[in-house]
């Protein structure tokens, strides 16, 4: 009897034993489990992470393009900013219109942009700004602060300045030739003095060889601004008259609000 009872007792403490020794393993069991399983949320974690930084910088038309830095744009906001400014100026008056001018002009490079051989040149301009050279003509000279001044290129080859005074109109007709990507020669042939419709006086003008013709220079042109330099060192600025539209121009941005402001204000 006592031996039985001795080997119970024994079983019994070996039965704790084992009991202890698996409870130890499957608590070391469900954590080597729960370290692999939140190893692996990380790991495939990372890896959703990269495809997304990967498929963002690759992807062209999504969310993370559009907010990339695009130094055209910037570029093109500069320009307008300065062209804005200009325009502004030339409609208060006052302020430093010519720092506003080589703002604008050192911003186009005319050589490339080809201004004088664009179709967007073509059409009726108004001007709103002149400052006139030493050497300007009396004529030039007479007219520049009248209230609708404008200046025509026509197609294929001619040049027309118009000064509206009341009823009166004076027209300036001018054969023009394009000599480089900038620059326009242009020979006045006559000038037309009308009342309304009706032509009150015109002058045939027959230049000596070598004189009576000059240049014009595009130093800016966009379809609704217009910076040009004549030979005499007289410096203009021109919008799009919208009266006279655009002959052949491309369609690009519309007006400018300042540009719009200026029309209505020489309207007025």
């Amino acid at each position: 009897m006592r031996v039985f009872e001795t080997v119970g007792a024994r079983d019994c403490v070996e039965v704790v034993r084992s009991s202890r020794a698996n409870e130890r393993f499957e608590m070391m069991a469900t954590v080597a489990t729960t370290v692999t399983t939140t190893t692996a949320r990380r790991t495939r974690t990372r890896r959703r992470r990269a495809s997304v930084r990967a498929s963002s910088s690759s992807s062209s038309g999504d969310g993370a393009s559009v907010r990339a830095f695009d130094p055209s744009n910037a570029r093109a906001l500069r320009v307008l900013g300065a062209k804005e400014n200009l325009l502004d100026l030339c409609e208060r008056g006052g302020g430093d219109v010519r720092e506003a001018i080589e703002e604008v002009s050192g911003m186009y490079d005319a050589e490339a942009e080809a201004p004088a051989r664009s179709e967007t040149l073509l059409g009726r301009w108004r001007l709103v700004y002149s400052e006139q050279g030493d050497g300007a003509n009396p004529f030039q000279r007479l007219f520049a602060d009248a209230a609708k001044n404008y200046q025509a290129f026509d197609a294929p080859s001619g040049v027309r300045n118009v000064v509206e005074l009341g009823p009166v109109t004076v027209e300036a007709f001018a054969r023009s030739e394009t000599v480089s990507n900038a620059r326009t020669n242009v020979v006045i042939d006559k000038v037309d003095v009308r009342w309304g419709e009706r032509v009150l006086k015109t002058f045939e003008l027959q230049p000596r060889p070598g004189a009576g013709s000059g240049w014009v220079e595009q130093r800016y042109l966009d379809n609704d601004v217009r910076i040009s330099v004549g030979n005499k060192g007289s410096v203009f600025v021109h919008v799009r008259d919208e009266e006279g539209g655009s002959e052949g121009g491309s369609e690009v941005a519309s007006s400018s609000s300042a540009s719009a402001a200026l029309a209505k204000r020489s309207e007025d």
